[in-house]
């Protein structure tokens, strides 16, 4: 089970079960117990009692647990097979002792990674009513107090004049969505702040490594041995790969690459930077220079990675590299315009076996799971950043392939930049009428 973030909620933790008398179309209500996650109206529902509501109406699904392998299997449009005890009130006043959990799941047969609350010793999980919309298509509006009321003829809609007056934006560093082949902006919100990349500053060493591969000065298969300064970064706490870069330990540049982009391994950052300009400060410098040479007035690089790193003035400055958003879809779009297969062919690949170090790297990008035509960008996170996400998607608009592009910067968590990000490239697929 992947626990994001370390994140269990325990019996002081505010999470309060809630009982919801349902109403579907013109139904009786059943009970659907759920709970308010931490606060009042973050609002989880349990999937049993909801597939069991809907069931033989036009959202129906049914849902499957596999005990030996804890996995669930979810099925759009399908018949919901009664397990027997759903819709009943929850035993017990205290019953809410629950994890919060990114655990693994098959959508249509799709592996998927949800967000839920399970509560130990049972099968159910219960899902937030956000995340029911976005990959359900479910519309839930609230009633009076403890009712919800589901109209199955409705499509759940994104209407971002309501949730931009509800300031669901409001506390994030800065948001943009837009057609990155049109060049439409579809939302925008401080696009013009200069704010913390965290480890999104990997897209500008990307970029300066693929132009020196196009320039032949290296190759994907070019070995390059493990420097003391790149060990020093891979076993200190930011570093990925520190059991296996010991000093002298050949890599190869696409190996590399996989491991900066993927695991977000920090230590390659260091060696990419050395192996091209023969140190890190000389690297820093090229980008910046070539932020110049892109326009980009915002952008100021300390570092090929995006650590937050310290001067060596006794009144130390905590410098951590920065950009706009608006400057970030730039770069994002100069990448995918000039290296369109270079960039995706990494940065679409979920897991990547590095022949270099016999390990593995694991893609931090959870969207590739939810979307079949993701093709990336890059995650970050830092404590002064928060969390931050570039996303594109592949998509067909009136016959021709377009990519949507979203970028989420200052997240307080890794689940507020997944929702962000899904709730804005779900609307883009609104606007478009893809969904």
């Amino acid at each position: 089970m992947l626990m994001p973030n370390g994140s269990i909620h325990e019996d002081g933790d505010q999470v309060r079960q809630i009982n919801f008398k349902v109403k579907v179309d013109d139904r009786e209500p059943l009970i659907v117990k759920g709970y308010h996650g931490s606060y009042e109206n973050n609002v989880y529902i349990s999937l049993w009692d909801l597939a069991a509501a809907v069931d033989e109406t036009d959202k129906c699904f049914n849902i499957v647990y596999n005990r030996y392998e804890d996995t669930f299997f979810l099925e759009k449009g399908k018949k919901y097979l009664v397990e027997g005890d759903e819709n009943f009130p929850f035993e017990t006043e205290n019953d809410h002792f629950v994890a919060l959990s990114m655990d693994k799941t098959y959508m249509d047969g799709r592996e998927v990674r949800f967000r839920y609350y399970r509560r130990p010793g049972t099968y159910d999980i219960f899902m937030k009513l956000v995340d029911i919309g976005l990959y359900f298509d479910i519309k839930i509006d609230y009633g009076d107090i403890e009712e919800l009321i589901i109209n199955t003829k409705e499509n759940f809609v994104i209407d971002m004049d309501l949730i931009k007056e509800n300031g669901y934006f409001d506390y994030i560093h800065s948001a943009f969505l837009a057609n990155l082949t049109t060049d439409e902006v579809l939302f925008e919100r401080n696009a013009d702040v200069q704010t913390q990349l965290a480890s999104t500053s990997k897209l500008m060493t990307l970029l300066l490594a693929l132009e020196a591969i196009k320039e032949g000065k290296i190759k994907y298969k070019d070995e390059f041995a493990v420097t003391q300064e790149v060990v020093d970064c891979a076993t200190n706490e930011d570093g990925i790969f520190g059991e296996y870069m010991g000093l002298g330990v050949k890599m190869t540049v696409e190996d590399i690459l996989y491991a900066f982009m993927l695991n977000s391994a920090n230590e390659c950052g260091t060696f990419i930077a050395q192996i091209i300009s023969g140190s890190e400060e000389a690297f820093v410098k090229r980008m910046n220079e070539r932020a110049k040479e892109l326009g980009f007035e915002n952008a100021r690089f300390f570092n090929p990675h995006g650590l937050p790193m310290f001067d060596r003035h006794q009144i130390t400055s905590k410098q951590q590299n920065m950009m706009s958003a608006r400057e970030l879809y730039k770069l994002s779009k100069y990448l995918l315009d000039n290296y369109y297969k270079e960039v995706t062919k990494i940065t679409s690949t979920k897991t990547k076996k590095l022949l270099s170090l016999s390990a593995f790297a694991e893609n931090t990008n959870q969207l590739l799971y939810n979307y079949n035509n993701c093709i990336g960008l890059k995650t970050g996170t830092t404590f002064r950043a928060g969390t931050a996400l570039v996303a594109a998607l592949k998509v067909r608009i009136k016959g021709k392939e377009n990519i949507l592009l979203s970028i989420m910067l200052g997240g307080e968590n890794a689940m507020e930049r997944y929702e962000k990000s899904t709730v804005l490239l779900e609307y883009a697929k609104m606007y478009y009428g893809l969904r």
